[in-house]
Parts: structure tokens; C-alpha cells; sequence
């Protein structure tokens, strides 16, 4: 899975983990290796500046900020595919002269 979209990709991996519940899950589903899933995930930890794993035994579970960012992340990506849908209606029906 490779970000075809605006929204940062590091966002769509956690969506992605809590689906799957494990990196390595994840990162089978998005075609990263392990490593770089886990990766991601820590980077967008860092620049939210808040914790949205914590560790389970050997694995990782979403924390509650985690769970929230996810659920109310199901919104932004449901708007941008609603607006890219749109653009590329209104694309159809102009000229793409330049």
C-alpha cells in the first residue's frame, strides 16, 4: 500500500496497525518491511508530541489517544476521497489547456 493521497502516511500505517494489530501484519499489508512500519509509528508519535502505543506483552496496542485519533482520522480520509472524487469530476468536465 503506497500513499496515494494527501494525508501524511505515517497517519494511514496506524490506521492500518489498528486493524491488523501487529506490525508485522502491517507492514504486510502496506508493503514495508517491519522496521519501517515501526518507524513510522514512532515518528508520528514524535511529531504529535503524544503517546499512541504502548507495549502488550511482546506486541503494541493502541492507547486511548491512539484509538482516538484513529476513529476521528476515518472522517478526514472519508472527506479527502469525497473531495478528490469531485476534482477529478470537475476535471472531466473542463479543457486541460495550459
Amino acid at each position: 500500500m503506497h500513499n496515494d493521497c494527501m494525508i501524511d502516511s505515517r497517519l494511514l500505517t496506524l490506521r492500518t496497525f489498528a486493524r491488523c494489530g501487529t506490525v508485522s501484519s502491517t507492514a504486510e499489508l502496506t508493503g514495508y518491511s517491519p522496521s519501517a512500519v515501526s518507524a513510522q509509528l514512532r515518528e508520528l508519535q514524535r511529531a504529535l508530541d503524544m503517546q499512541l502505543l504502548a507495549k502488550d506483552g511482546r506486541g503494541l496496542r493502541l492507547t486511548a489517544a491512539g484509538r482516538y485519533l484513529v476513529k476521528r482520522s476515518d472522517g478526514l480520509v472519508a472527506e479527502w476521497e469525497s473531495i478528490k472524487a469531485a476534482a477529478l469530476r470537475a476535471g472531466e468536465q473542463t479543457p486541460t489547456h495550459f
